[in-house]
């Protein structure tokens, strides 16, 4: 696996988003306007797309690791999520290291 896909892969687990949506992110991303994810961050596969949002959303929350809970109002800063993952102790360093390097390239 390439860097860039590890990384949207260790995000993907990072914030409870379902393996069948980690996969097929790239696919999807463009079919996601004028859906009730549009601007959370989440992009759900064709079979999450059907599914109840309040129980998809429910297992998101169930799954993530990120101490900061997924809601479809919440804006998350990548500033935040830099210091969650500084002080979260469930993630392995190797986890880490990609996500927060791969964060800060983003800024």
């Amino acid at each position: 696996m390439e860097n860039l896909e590890k990384f949207k892969y260790i995000i993907g687990k990072y914030y409870g988003y379902p393996d069948c949506c980690i996969k097929s992110f790239d696919l999807n991303k463009k079919k996601l306007k004028h859906n009730a994810f549009f601007g959370s961050g989440f992009v759900p596969c064709s079979d999450c797309f059907s599914k109840d949002i309040s129980q998809l959303i429910c297992n998101i929350n169930l799954n993530r690791l990120c101490s900061i809970p997924f809601n479809l109002n919440s804006k998350i800063s990548i500033y935040s999520i830099i210091s969650d993952l500084e002080n979260n102790f469930h993630i392995p360093k190797e986890y880490k290291d990609i996500l927060i390097n791969g964060l800060k390239n983003q800024l």
